[in-house]
């Protein structure tokens, strides 16, 4: 259990809810299996943590999430962080967001996600978990 004594702790952990229509995408390799819980958390220490407190403290980034899995692409046996994230306003394009990103991430790969409206399901998500089976929650 994590207790909060601090509010500035407290409040770094606060996000809002990302705006779905300015979501990018981007991927981190990890590497072939197996891949450790020792390995993904030194990844997360080294990699992840680092990029995401230098972007929110720029101010280029507003929100993110990241999962671990496998590759989308087939015959691609790498695991790979799945990172999303929203930009701040003033960053509108991909050549802006890449830019943003450090070497590591596959910038060619970075997506403006378009049609969130049309999602109904998300993979091992149980809708009924969510305040009122809104999948917009997940």
């Amino acid at each position: 259990m994590i207790s909060l004594k601090s509010a500035k702790l407290r409040k770094s952990l606060d996000m809002e809810k990302p705006n779905l229509d300015r979501i990018w995408e981007t991927y981190v390799k990890l590497g072939q299996p197996p891949v450790t819980m020792p390995f993904i958390f030194d990844a997360i220490r080294t990699k992840l943590y680092p990029m995401l407190n230098s972007l929110t403290k720029e101010h280029k980034v507003k929100w993110y999430c990241f999962l671990l899995h496998g590759s989308r692409i087939k015959g691609d046996s790498n695991y790979y962080f799945h990172i999303r994230l929203e930009p701040e306003d003033e960053i509108k394009d991909k050549e802006q967001v890449n830019a943003s990103l450090p070497d590591y991430c596959e910038k060619e790969m970075t997506v403006l996600c378009k049609d969130v409206e049309n999602i109904t399901t998300i993979s091992g998500i149980d809708k009924q978990l969510l305040k009122n089976e809104e999948i917009e929650e997940a």
